[in-house]
């Protein structure tokens, strides 16, 4: 054998032998039980600290194991994608019930960015951010720049189920061709959704809940804020619904699903159909909302909540419905302002709506003995209506006659006011979303 043919078979032995060692090591990193770990400028396997952290976030979080965690070091993440549904590429898809995480769990330093399509934002071009399954979790992320195809939902971030779960994440300049600007499903813990938008439903969420989050400055043609979102002491404000016919409902705040121990305020409405919200709402705050019918709500089932300083420019400054009846109970409807019937206004003449154990003015036809129309006496009147609203104090003085005035009903079982205080506490609930304290009173702010 010649020397050259030697050398040739040696060479491809060699190379046999390193293809063979590199297939071992992807098998092993395959393989790997333990948490990933991800930096921008990695270039180690992943999988043995941060010394041998990758650069590959999709790869880590395709190798990872069920119930493990893929830790990600600051930086954007910016590049790859992920067909998913519907031909719709994802930045990050997390396929798995396993948790992503950023290393000190700081929105401000870890971001996912999707992209828009150049020219239509929403269209073939368009990468979503994150496309999460059943029990995964992401925590620590701003999520932005993220769009969808046309027909497709959730900008910022689409959930397959209420289990994914999204936590101490903003969610900021996203869109939607269809619904959820900024969210799609899932449930959001701590998050803040900003400056979203959805071309129909729901410009910061829709579906799913939110726990604890800021919904602020998002738009939709119906529920700014939120679409058939289940949301829990979440402050909900400065969204707007921006149908373009003035013939549909179009709250600018949250539409749809139940809403509970939230601030509504400042939230707009194109044209009729509730400036803050249309849902069923429990120890909420709203006020400084506008709309055309319902500067406050519209067609929503009330139970101890406030309504205060909001503004109708036709119909129904706090509460309007040309619906079927619904139910307002130890709720306060006062000082809201509009052309017509500043408090209230309803379907024949307020048949509408039923009063039940609450304070506003004047009576109404649907009227119960536990009602009262004198004045609330809050702790500090705000002034003006609408968006121009200077809010007050809305807890009650002790010389309110709202106090220990409610029905006590089985819902407050266990239950807070918006302070996070005992529902009923004096053995008789209050009207509106406070419960006053006789002595040793303490009060913060919200």
């Amino acid at each position: 054998m010649q020397p050259k043919q030697i050398k040739l078979q040696t060479f491809g032995w060699l190379m046999i032998v390193m293809a063979a060692l590199a297939a071992c090591a992807q098998t092993a990193a395959a393989a790997w039980s333990g948490d990933w770990y991800v930096a921008t400028n990695g270039t180690g396997q992943g999988t043995n600290g941060w010394a041998d952290a990758t650069n590959d976030l999709q790869g880590a979080i395709n190798g990872c194991a069920i119930g493990k965690t893929v830790l990600v070091s600051n930086g954007v993440y910016q590049t790859g994608g992920t067909l998913v549904a519907l031909s719709m590429t994802n930045r990050v898809y997390i396929s798995k019930a396993i948790t992503v995480r950023s290393i000190d769990n700081n929105p401000a330093t870890t971001i996912i960015k999707g992209a828009w399509h150049p020219v239509t934002t929403n269209g073939t071009a368009a990468i979503r951010c994150v496309y999460m399954a059943a029990g995964a979790t992401l925590s620590g992320f701003t999520l932005t720049n993220g769009a969808t195809i046309a027909g497709s939902y959730g900008g910022g971030v689409y959930s397959e189920a209420a289990t994914a779960t999204i936590s101490n994440c903003v969610i900021t300049g996203c869109s939607a061709a269809n619904d959820g600007g900024g969210a799609y499903g899932g449930t959001l813990n701590n998050c803040t959704i900003i400056f979203n938008v959805a071309f129909r439903w729901g410009g910061g969420i829709r579906g799913g809940a939110a726990f604890n989050s800021t919904i602020i400055s998002n738009t939709a043609p119906v529920g700014g804020g939120g679409y058939e979102c289940n949301m829990y002491n979440c402050t909900i404000s400065y969204n707007i619904g921006n149908k373009p016919t003035s013939n549909e409902q179009n709250p600018g705040g949250v539409y749809g699903g139940t809403s509970s121990n939230c601030v509504i305020s400042y939230n707009r409405g194109t044209s009729w159909g509730g400036g803050g919200a249309s849902v069923t709402l429990y120890n909420c705050l709203i006020y400084g909302n506008e709309a055309s019918d319902g500067g406050g709500v519209y067609y929503s089932t009330l139970y101890n909540c406030t309504v205060v300083g909001n503004y109708a420019s036709h119909f129904g400054g706090g509460v309007a419905n040309w619906g079927p009846s619904i139910n307002i109970i130890n709720s306060i409807i006062y000082s809201n302002q509009a052309a017509s019937y500043p408090n209230w206004a309803g379907a024949g003449g307020g048949s509408s709506l039923s009063f039940t154990d609450s304070c506003t003015f004047p009576t109404n036809i649907v009227w119960s003995a536990g009602n009262t129309t004198n004045y609330p006496f809050f702790m500090a009147n705000g002034s003006g209506y609408g968006l121009t609203h200077v809010p007050g104090n809305y807890r009650l003085q002790a010389s309110s006659p709202c106090l220990n005035k409610g029905l006590n009903q089985n819902w407050m079982t266990n239950a807070v006011d918006l302070d996070g205080r005992t529902r009923i506490r004096y053995g008789t609930a209050d009207m509106g979303a406070y419960e006053v304290l006789y002595r040793g009173t303490f009060y913060g702010v919200r």
